[in-house]
């Protein structure tokens, strides 16, 4: 009897660690039943992400402690409260007032009211800040594919208008300003410009579909050049400063230039189709890359410091608040939410 009762405890024996091996428990190896989609970041810094509701999200807004979701593939706002729960969504498909064509971006004026830039539409709707229609921003230069929207400190509001390659600025009462970029005879806007058309361009001063423009605290302007793979920099009259990138002979620039070729380039400091920009400390900038798919911080005499996260899929957007980077990943349709020090 003892002999058959040990070899049944080394037959039990056998069979468990057979099962452990070729059938592990799945919970162990991933307690929280999350993708791998996350496995090329620094997952040490990563607090929380939205995965839900969202189709194809493009812009992000901060906004007094919540979040607002620009989501591009769902023609609405979603809009979130601090602990990330969704408290609202704004919009539907539509032409109509409170209906939303591709939805890029959001930015609150000085009486809560939030601009709308409807890239399908062609058109900026100001809604107030429960969500109903109050009008439209008109611009005696039409809107071709208005990409995002940004409020200064005081409250002036810059339009990239990706699809006619200028960036529109705006009075803090909604009066059209002028507009920058190259113009159609091929020459260069040397400030603010109320009529003419304007043409891409690779010339510095002139855009390649730019996607986002950011104020610093003395009233210059960052530009998102994305397809030129360059950020630019202009005075706040509208004249253009120098850009920073990678340069044709395959060096970098070392600082603000104001001749020369943007190339893409993947190596720390060069830029590969530029999406975004956000103003942090000291008038230091972040830079977000659609197909270089990371978040680079440069200084504000355009100097490289150092690559804050990377390995995104195509994303759209990055914002910092409180200390935090927000990213909106959308090539796997969801926003990322990293510690920012």
């Amino acid at each position: 009897m003892k002999s058959n009762f040990k070899y049944s405890i080394i037959i039990l024996v056998i069979i468990v660690v057979v099962l452990v091996i070729f059938f592990p428990n799945k919970d162990i190896n991933n307690p929280l039943n999350q993708s791998n989609e996350t496995e090329n970041l620094s997952d040490k810094n990563l607090e929380k992400r939205i995965i839900s509701d969202l189709t194809r999200p493009f812009g992000i807004t901060i906004h007094k402690n919540k979040l607002y979701i620009s989501d591009f593939g769902a023609h609405k706002i979603l809009i979130y409260d601090s602990n990330l729960n969704l408290l609202k969504t704004i919009g539907s498909f539509g032409i109509g007032k409170e209906e939303f064509d591709r939805p890029h971006s959001v930015d609150f004026d000085e009486k809560g009211n939030f601009y709308v830039t409807e890239f399908g539409n062609k058109r900026i709707q100001i809604l107030s800040s429960e969500g109903k229609h109050i009008t439209y921003l008109n611009s005696s230069k039409a809107l071709e594919g208005p990409a995002t929207g940004y409020f200064d400190k005081n409250y002036n509001f810059y339009v990239s208008d990706y699809s006619s390659n200028s960036l529109l600025k705006f009075s803090s009462d909604g009066k059209f300003i002028g507009w920058i970029g190259a113009k159609s005879d091929g020459t260069l806007t040397n400030g603010w410009e109320i009529s003419g058309t304007s043409k891409v361009s690779s010339q510095p001063g002139g855009f390649d579909r730019l996607h986002m423009a950011r104020v610093n605290s003395e009233g210059d302007i960052y530009v998102a050049d994305t397809w030129n793979n360059r950020v630019q920099k202009f005075s706040s009259d509208g004249k253009f400063i120098g850009w920073i990138g990678a340069k044709s002979d395959g060096t970098l620039t070392d600082g603000w230039e104001k001749i020369g070729q943007s190339v893409s380039n993947n190596v720390e400091g060069g830029l590969n189709t530029p999406i975004a920009i956000d103003i942090i400390e000291e008038d230091n900038f972040i830079v977000f890359e659609f197909n270089g798919n990371r978040v680079q911080k440069f200084s504000s005499d355009g100097k490289f410091i150092e690559i804050l996260e990377e390995g995104f899929n195509q994303g759209y957007d990055a914002k910092t608040y409180n200390n935090q980077l927000y990213v909106v990943d959308t090539g796997n349709k969801i926003v990322k939410i990293f510690s920012f020090s």
